[in-house]
């Protein structure tokens, strides 16, 4: 018995930057503790307290399969695990992986003394997520039942924002279900962090605001529609654009190209990975949250607890909530020249650094901690597995 954190891998995301937490907390409870795994490969890896065994799901190979196709593909070898190792706990830490964890729960039997929990770390498809799709009447019908599917048998569903529990409530998850444990930042540590040196031409004393923007180089986080506003701002003044982040070569390119053919390409940069964000986050002029959707954004938390001015579109979920309705930043439709202006007035405005830190404050880690430790492992929980693991 003990406690389990299941995701796909230990890439750098939010997701699974949580679910490292929730583990390394979970041991510091003194409750023997294992994060299971379809790839055990990506940074995260190295922020998992060593104590913590890393137990791979399913044989290698797939693990080269898309990330959703894995996930499908391991069910069985899943519920084998579920049924043989009986945790505590079985935590799924986001989204990607809940239809996986929830078919094999299924298929293990729901095993008695298993308590399923996941977290909702997205929005709900939505016409922000399906694009062009949403207009079929059919398509919105299946992805709301495809969400009930992957919460299921989760008791409780953990949302990361109150807007997201909403959601969820209205596709037919029960609300005494539903729990709202919002995500957090260690605010003093980022705040250190921002101090460290950074060496980039950009960022001197007597060069143009530099707009900054992070995550992964995807439809989500629409980067398109940055580098559009992005091009309707700088006809105004003199701005530069870095976006931090990773993903797939054909997207960084396509990006790259659009750039060109803005005529920004000069003063736009894709810095890629970098392990220190924060340092940008506190020289830049501007942080620009564009996605389509969130659940509840880390990074934009984040830039606001470096003291960084915000602007963000007003897409679902958590945005509004953590700018306070646009008391603490502009909100914004998705569209370029909206996202432009109000891009353009928040530089003009007063940076009011401590106002972003102080509401950063509200979402300290130790806070949403502290909540998970009390909806998690307030009851008791063996400390021992039927059997001692090989690391992975």
């Amino acid at each position: 018995m003990g406690v389990v954190i299941l995701s796909h891998s230990l890439a750098g995301t939010g997701v699974v930057r949580n679910g490292v937490r929730i583990a390394n907390l979970a041991l510091s409870k003194g409750i023997t503790t294992e994060y299971w795994v379809i790839s055990a490969e990506g940074p995260m890896r190295q922020e998992l307290h060593p104590d913590i065994p890393i137990l791979h799901i399913g044989p290698a190979w797939v693990k080269r399969m898309p990330r959703r196709l894995a996930g499908l593909a391991c069910v069985a070898a899943l519920s084998v695990m579920i049924r043989e190792r009986k945790p505590g706990l079985l935590f799924s830490a986001g989204n990607h992986f809940h239809l996986t964890a929830n078919l094999a729960y299924r298929l293990a039997g729901k095993p008695s003394g298993v308590r399923f929990v996941g977290r909702a770390s997205n929005a709900m498809p939505g016409v922000e997520r399906l694009g062009p799709l949403a207009g079929m009447p059919w398509i919105s019908t299946f992805f709301q039942a495809l969400g009930r599917a992957k919460y299921a048998d989760m008791d409780p569903v953990i949302a990361v924002a109150q807007e997201l529990g909403q959601s969820l409530a209205q596709i037919g998850v029960k609300p005494e279900r539903i729990r709202v444990i919002p995500n957090g930042v260690n605010v003093e540590k980022l705040c250190a962090l921002s101090e460290a040196p950074l060496d980039h031409p950009w960022f001197g004393k007597d060069n143009p605001p530099v707009v900054v923007a992070a995550g992964r180089l995807t439809r989500q986080k629409n980067y398109g529609l940055l580098l559009e506003a992005f091009a309707l701002a700088r006809k105004e003044r003199a701005l530069r654009l870095v976006i931090l982040g990773t993903g797939e070569p054909s997207i960084r390119a396509s990006l790259e190209a659009k750039a060109m053919a803005l005529g920004i390409a000069d003063d736009t940069r894709f810095e890629g990975f970098v392990t220190n964000p924060y340092a940008y986050f506190a020289r830049a002029g501007l942080f620009v949250l564009s996605s389509r959707w969130e659940g509840m954004s880390n990074v934009l938390l984040e830039a606001m607890a470096c003291g960084c001015p915000v602007a963000a579109v007003a897409a679902p979920t958590g945005t509004a909530e953590l700018l306070n309705h646009g008391q603490i930043g502009p909100l914004t439709v998705a569209d370029p020249q909206a996202l432009a202006r109000a891009m353009l007035d928040r530089l003009a405005a007063a940076r009011a650094s401590e106002l972003l830190r102080s509401r950063a404050q509200e979402y300290d880690l130790s806070r949403t901690m502290e909540a998970y430790a009390e909806l998690l492992f307030g009851s008791h929980l063996s400390r021992d597995f039927s059997s001692t693991p090989t690391r992975g």
